[in-house]
């Protein structure tokens, strides 16, 4: 049998498209971890599984990671990790497994079209989605890697194969709470689609109280007894501030739903995700039953980024059921006389979708240069990060953080700014308060006034007589605590001349890459409201 799959073409095809994603996109992955442009923020949950592997389960610095997600999925890497103990080995990781979710869309489209092309046809489309790449891209999220399990537990349902299903399903939600109703919308698709009336409801049933054990007894138990977090700050707290709470502000003021669902952010989402298909996935609507929770929890976000169509990872699902979609809407379409015709539209605007939007180096809109390790990134590797212990606690730029996240104790500035042992900047990156979100077809920068509130608190370190500079050189900044101030004041009029030089070369960058933007109705969306 395994011989009959090696010298089968159509397989080897698909083999041959997967090395080729996993290997271009590992790499690219790699560069963006050496030129000091992966987050803290988001990689910075690798250091969950550090510390798992050093006895602290599932810990990030003081709290626990399950405080924020029950990402239950890290644990299964701690023994890749324990082998590679690597940032770059769960980038690798990632890339492997997201890329491995072509695979079920190439059975499904086989099995639905009756046609291994088409097989190959939507294997090759969705590795070529720059959706998808971006979120491939974006540092390391569970979701990414949950919505292989995702597609591989909707294959084995349809064939209703419930006991790998079971199991792919299981590794869904072990890798975020949400995931879970993702799979309870798997039940009601197989109830009132496939007709399977017990499975579904089963699975319905499953997934609905796995996730509201997470948010009513997990996640506050590690959360010291409150809420989730998203529910206390601005993300939904205009919902109410727990489940219950958000439930009786639904029912009794539908408005503050529908006039986010109705809003510009999620037409604009819902343009640029199903362009490339050709708008086809609505003909195949019901499966987008599946993704509806996923959409909802993206679009009722009071943050525009959950739905910002390129550069993060929040569309990955919709994507992915996306495709689901157009492969059901062509069989519905299969005997058209127009079918030929719709595949090359389809072909074609993925295709050029691809290559305008791509965030690999390919893309028409995407700078190679964006991936190349500055000498910036260099001197850092050369001569800085040996200059902190591993056993040290440090207070680091959000970019910088990745390059230490083997450690117990590692913060985000200003965070422990104050008690930390050392605290690293980098003056010369031009994002340091955020890291780099790509948009459309140009990087969006911070703003002068949130780079105005970095600076103010690294002059706080500058102030605070407990830290002397350690090193200063080429922008960067490193402070060590009980450390002699001999190059204190050297550093900070290096540090003053630094930061003007800077906060008027990024205001006027931004100011210039937004006035440049064809698409001017997108302004306000992509540039903020500042131009």
């Amino acid at each position: 049998m395994v011989k009959q799959l090696i010298l089968n073409k159509h397989n080897l095809i698909l083999l041959l498209l997967l090395i080729i994603f996993v290997s271009y996109f590992s790499y690219l992955s790699c560069l963006r971890y050496d030129g000091l442009k992966t987050q803290l923020a988001d990689l910075g949950m690798i250091q969950a599984v550090y510390n798992t592997l050093e006895g602290r389960f599932l810990m990030l610095s003081d709290v626990s990671r399950l405080y924020l997600h029950t990402n239950f999925i890290l644990l299964f890497f701690a023994p890749l990790y324990y082998f590679f103990p690597t940032p770059k080995s769960m980038l690798f990781f990632q890339v492997l497994l997201a890329g491995l979710g072509a695979l079920p869309l190439f059975w499904l489209a086989r099995d639905k079209l009756k046609s291994k092309n088409l097989g190959l046809f939507f294997a090759f489309l969705y590795l070529i989605n720059p959706q998808f790449q971006d979120a491939v891209l974006y540092d390391f999220h569970p979701e990414v890697i949950a919505v292989t399990f995702l597609l591989f537990a909707f294959w084995f349902l349809e064939k209703k194969n419930y006991l790998v299903f079971s199991l792919f399903a299981g590794l869904a939600i072990l890798s975020k709470e949400n995931i879970s109703l993702v799979i309870m919308m798997m039940g009601v698709y197989h109830f009132f689609i496939n007709k399977q009336k017990l499975a579904g409801v089963l699975i319905t049933a499953f997934g609905l109280i796995y996730f509201l054990l997470i948010m009513q007894f997990v996640i506050p138990y590690f959360n010291q007894g409150a809420a989730h977090p998203f529910l206390q700050n601005s993300r939904y707290s205009y919902l109410g501030e727990n489940l219950s709470a958000v439930s009786s502000n639904i029912l009794s003021q539908p408005y503050l739903i529908l006039e986010r669902i109705f809003s510009q952010k999620v037409l604009i989402f819902l343009v640029f995700s199903l362009l490339p298909l050709a708008f086809i996935p609505f003909i195949g609507w019901p499966a987008f039953l599946i993704v509806l929770p996923d959409f909802l929890i993206n679009a009722l976000n009071d943050k525009n980024y959950s739905l910002h169509p390129f550069g993060l990872y929040h569309q990955i699902i919709f994507v992915a059921v996306a495709f689901i979609a157009t492969i059901f809407a062509f069989k519905i379409l299969q005997k058209k006389s127009y079918f030929k015709l719709l595949l090359v539209i389809v072909f074609s605007a993925s295709v050029v979708f691809s290559l305008v939007f791509s965030p690999a180096p390919y893309s028409l809109s995407e700078n190679s240069s964006y991936y190349q390790v500055s000498d910036n990134a260099r001197i850092f590797s050369e001569k800085i990060k040996k200059m902190i212990p591993d056993n040290a606690s440090l207070s680091v730029q959000n970019n910088l953080g990745t390059q230490f996240i083997n450690r117990e104790k590692i913060y985000i500035f200003p965070r422990r700014a104050e008690t930390a042992d050392y605290i690293l900047l980098d003056l010369y990156d031009q994002y340091p308060y955020y890291s780099l979100w790509r948009s459309i077809n140009f990087p969006v920068l911070v703003y002068t006034s949130d780079l105005g509130y970095f600076f103010r608190d690294i002059e706080t370190v500058f102030k605070n007589e407990d830290y002397g500079t350690l090193f200063f050189e080429d922008h960067f900044y490193l402070f060590k605590k009980g450390y002699g101030q001999n190059l204190n004041e050297a550093a900070y009029l290096s540090f003053q001349k630094d930061s003007s030089e800077i906060i008027e070369k990024v205001a006027a960058k931004e100011k210039k890459r937004c006035e440049k933007k064809v698409l001017k109705i997108l302004s306000s969306y992509f540039c903020g409201s500042n131009y």
